[in-house]
């Protein structure tokens, strides 16, 4: 639950003004703050350069969020939160630095450490100067010369208290130990964190491709780097993730990207940090979208990264409106505010933000935490000797829980007080640089407790991990023991060891893990909290949270493993999906699932509506080992369709625009009827819709040369084209999707995840100039190929694409395509699904109650509204009496309307008409040399004969020439 109470104390400690964020209601439940991007945040941000390259920490209670300076501008500038919702300027007027190396400040990180917090920048990209300040909100000043390297510096502490730089290179991430946290060592470690999307990752320099904004956490005995690239200006500019056994050695364990989005209005998303949220236990994602495809103005966006075993996963990228961030239970600032009776002191007093104890002084909440829990303390010991520290776990004088800094012997102590029985646990505190820590700074200490198992964290770093007894929920407070000193923040979560995971809110269309069902449901089965499978058994039952985007039919995959003779019923909203028990056997093309084989289980044809919603899984007979569950939009009415070469004129409605493809659509032209490529040309060409199904896909493919590579794409998503130029060839695996097709005299049948996985093939004679009519029929999880008629591969994939659009793929190759036919193959739950519903007829009895359809949450069907988006004048030159002019494409507008004046207010104005969006030119009249000329547009929608107008744009102004 919303904690208001902290909530309210929280803001009143910053800024009284706080921003306000577009919100979704819905009844009974946390309510949805927060949508990405933020643009309020970015209100408060570069103007037309927004927030780029997020950075969040936290500190003594509040998260401080630095980015980018813009190009040729001098400072950084800081917002300051207390729930990574609301964000406020800090510093002073927002700006928590002006020295003048600050120019074009790229990536700005901030580390805490001593008492003192130390900045890492690189000014316009010009190697990495240090600087410092005594506050989180500056002001910061230089503290070393530059050390050089390239952009992106990033600083990560070991468990163990030594210090690593990472950033950007021609060879992936490196990696430098450091000497001081001002001095950085020269030595390069080559870290295997690598995004290389033409060959397979490795320690040679590839051109066109680029690996750049790293961050490093650890968790659960594993380090991840998360990293982006290729370009900022590509689509395909993503976030993905490595995994490690130490800091500096890392290995790519994903199938693809973390995060990447090309086909929405929130596209080329990049450049991350990662923070703890709230509640002491979930972890957030924060990056940026591009904005100006050729520009530079970003935006911030936030998700929750989860962890499944030791895969992670974020659950987005998001666009709708998502739950806050969960505040803790017990929560204390100790400022003006604070609630003097919600807490019990002795020897102590409150000031100045922090508890002030002397000798044996306490503090102690009066609430008490759950069972399971995390507590954070912000302390600071300033006597010699003694030990001061926290409280969890108290119940009593004779039992309780106490972590503590012994500032004499530079130690963690744990003291375990059981009916009076007390057991004491060392840890010499780590050392960083050869020196302790100067205990008389703040530093924060942290416990974990899940069951029997504790963790003791102190400024993030594992100091211990115990199985302890005896002890169970309690208070939390701070106890001076034999010393004094301060204590600040203090909060305890309901919330440890990943269990926040639990209770998130699953967003749909997306993948989650299967453990992460909601507290309560599973029939008394365990979370298995680091486990990456979830075991079912006849009788077993898992419910889910489900945020869904939009209205809809969806599908639903389960990634795992079922024994013959599984049956499984599910459930939306507690209304059953299916009308009788769903056979995992017959859902996947696996007809030789083990206990040790992973499939994939997809159902097809859910309705949803917008909103929350629980989904639950019923196992009826057998046993279902589930690791995740995927669920993807499908088209409401999806038709098929054929592409005829012979009677287009163009690419005929191509997946093409803007500039996701459009380096890409070069290579293709309209030759003999055909659609044809020139002399080793690489490029990717797509038509349908992202929500298309299972579909029979068949088409005619010649290369000039018999080693020639290409074939036919389907189930494709997220298509781009990669590198400073939208380059064709470096984003030539830039689709999620499959390709099947010719390959040096082969059929192969290959996965692209913006990487290139081969998944069968079989050798095929291939003559130059011959002409291979392909076929590919998808159902679920099975892909058959079929060539010239043979069938020559039978696939089934256990991690499969659900949807996507189909077309055509080049790869250094001279090749032509023809005859391209979609057919859908509709399944038995979608026909199920579609049925009409049939009144009885008969007597009706009195009040009858009638059957429901499976639908969950049904809502009237409103008559169709026609809107239109808002379209946008990106670009207008005026010049010797003719404007240039180009436009945002909108979906489905047939037509946009330009309006031009001489003044801002469109008195006398004149208008153009256009079914194009960009390189537009018409001649214009009415505009004088050297003056200002004003422009605006207007898409239209023609249905049935009417025209629809969506709203005007934003003006744009440009100086006639």
């Amino acid at each position: 639950m919303f904690n208001f109470k902290c909530f309210k104390k929280l803001a009143a400690i910053t800024l009284a003004a706080s921003m306000a964020v577009s919100s979704v209601y819905m009844p009974g439940l946390t309510s949805r703050a927060y949508t990405n991007p933020y643009d309020d945040a970015n209100a408060l941000a570069w103007e037309d350069y927004g927030i780029g390259d997020p950075f969040v920490m936290k500190y003594n209670g509040l998260y401080y969020l630095y980015y980018s300076t813009k190009d040729r501008q001098v400072g950084v500038q800081c917002l300051v939160s207390k729930d990574l919702v609301h964000w406020e300027k800090a510093g002073e007027n927002g700006f928590c630095s002006t020295e003048e190396i600050t120019k074009g400040a790229y990536a700005p990180e901030v580390k805490y450490y001593n008492g003192k917090f130390y900045m890492y920048t690189s000014p316009a990209g010009q190697g990495h100067f240090v600087l410092v300040s005594d506050s989180p909100t500056g002001p910061f000043v230089k503290a070393s010369e530059n050390f050089k390297m390239s952009i992106d510096g990033s600083v990560f502490v070991d468990n163990d208290g030594k210090w690593y730089f990472y950033n950007a290179s021609d060879y992936g991430i490196i990696a430098h130990e450091m000497s001081s946290p001002t001095a950085v060592n020269t030595a390069e470690i080559r870290t295997g964190a690598w995004m290389n999307s033409i060959n397979a990752p490795s320690n040679t320099y590839t051109p066109g491709v680029w690996t750049e904004g790293p961050f490093v956490i650890y968790h659960n005995g594993k380090y991840y780097m998360t990293y982006t690239g290729n370009h900022i200006h590509s689509q395909g500019y993503r976030i993905n993730y490595s995994i490690g056994d130490t800091p500096t050695a890392f290995h790519d364990l994903s199938e693809g990207p973390l995060l990447v989005e090309t086909e929405g209005d929130v596209t080329a998303l990049g450049h991350s940090s990662t923070v703890m949220g709230p509640d002491l236990d979930s972890y957030y994602i924060v990056y940026h979208n591009l904005v100006d495809k050729r520009g530079s103005k970003r935006k911030m966006n936030i998700d929750q990264l989860v962890f499944n075993g030791d895969e992670m996963m974020v659950l987005g990228p998001t666009t709708w409106g998502q739950t806050d961030p969960k505040l803790p239970e017990i929560c204390e600032y100790f400022g003006t505010d604070y609630d003097a009776g919600k807490w019990t002191v002795k020897n102590g007093a409150v000031d100045k933000g922090f508890v002030d104890l002397s000798l044996e002084g306490s503090i102690l909440s009066k609430a008490s935490t759950t069972e399971d829990y995390s507590v954070e303390y912000n302390m600071t010991n300033t006597d010699t000797n003694g030990t001061f520290g926290g409280y969890f776990g108290y119940k009593d004088s004779k039992n309780y829980g106490f972590v503590g800094l012994n500032k004499d012997t530079s130690e963690l102590e744990v003291n375990l007080v059981v009916k009076g029985k007390s057991t004491e646990l060392r840890k010499a505190l780590p050392k960083s640089f050869g020196k302790n820590l100067d205990l008389s700074k703040n530093q924060t200490v942290r416990v974990a407790k899940s069951g029997n198992n504790y963790e003791f964290f102190v400024n993030d770093m594992l100091m211990e991990a115990q199985e302890i007894t005896g002890l169970g929920a309690g208070r939390v407070g701070y106890w001076a023991n034999s010393a004094s000193g301060k204590g600040g923040f203090i909060a305890a979560s309901s919330e440890s060891m990943d269990s926040s995971a639990y209770a998130v809110e699953q967003p749909v269309p997306g993948a989650f893990p299967a453990r992460d069902y909601a507290q309560g449901s599973g029939n008394g089965i365990s979370h298995g909290k680091k486990a990456r499978q979830q075991l079912l058994k006849a009788g077993d039952f898992l419910t889910y949270n489900l945020n869904v985007k939009e209205d809809g039919v969806y599908d639903v995959s389960f990634m795992g493993n079922a024994t013959a003779g599984t049956k499984v019923t599910l459930k939306a909203d507690n209304t059953g999906v299916n009308q009788t028990p769903f056979d995992m056997a017959a859902a996947s093309g696996n007809t030789t699932t083990s206990a040790s084989q992973t499939a994939s289980y997809i159902y097809r044809g859910i309705r949803l509506t917008k909103g929350i919603h629980t989904f639950s899984v019923n196992v009826a007979a057998g046993e279902l080992m589930v690791e995740k569950l995927t669920f993807a939009k499908e088209a409401e009415k999806f038709e098929g369709y054929t592409v005829d070469y012979s009677k287009d004129t163009d690419l005929n409605g191509a997946y093409t625009d803007d500039s996701k493809l459009a380096e890409s659509a070069k290579v293709f032209k309209l030759e003999d009827e055909k659609l044809s490529t020139g002399d080793n040309t690489t490029g990717k060409i797509l038509y349908g819709s992202e929500e298309d199904g299972d579909c029979e896909i068949e088409a005619d493919v010649t290369v000039k040369t018999a080693s020639g590579k290409a074939g036919i794409l389907f189930k494709s998503q997220n298509a781009s084209v990669g590198g400073a130029d939208n380059d064709a060839v470096v984003g030539r695996n830039f689709v999620q999707g499959y390709l099947a097709g010719v390959d040096n005299g082969k059929i192969t049948l290959a996965k692209l995840n913006y990487n290139y996985k081969t998944l069968a093939s079989k050798s095929f004679s291939v003559q130059d100039n011959q002409t291979i009519h392909l076929k590919v029929i998808t159902k679920k999880d099975r892909i058959t190929v079929f060539a010239n008629g043979e069938e020559v591969i039978s696939y089934v994939d256990s991690n499969p694409f659900l949807s996507g659009r189909s077309g055509f793929r080049t790869d250094s190759t001279n090749a032509s395509f023809d005859n391209l036919t979609v057919t859908p193959i509709v399944s038995e739950e979608r026909k199920e699904l579609d049925k009409p519903q049939v009144t009885p007829t008969g007597t009706p009895t009195i009040c009858p109650t009638p059957t429901p359809a499976r639908t969950v949450a049904p809502t009237p069907t409103p008559a169709k509204k026609v809107t239109v988006g808002t379209s946008k004048i990106t670009k207008v030159t005026v010049k010797k009496g003719k404007a240039s002019v180009t436009l945002k494409k909108i979906s489905g507008a047939t037509k946009y309307k330009i309006v031009y004046a001489n003044n801002k207010k469109f008195k006398k104005s004149k208008t153009y008409t256009t079914k194009k969006t960009s390189k537009i030119s018409f001649k214009v009249k009415g505009l004088k040399k050297g003056n200002t000329a004003y422009f605006k547009v207007f898409a239209q929608k023609t249905v049935k004969g009417k025209t629809y107008t969506g709203k005007a744009s934003a003006v744009k102004k440009v100086k006639v020439k």
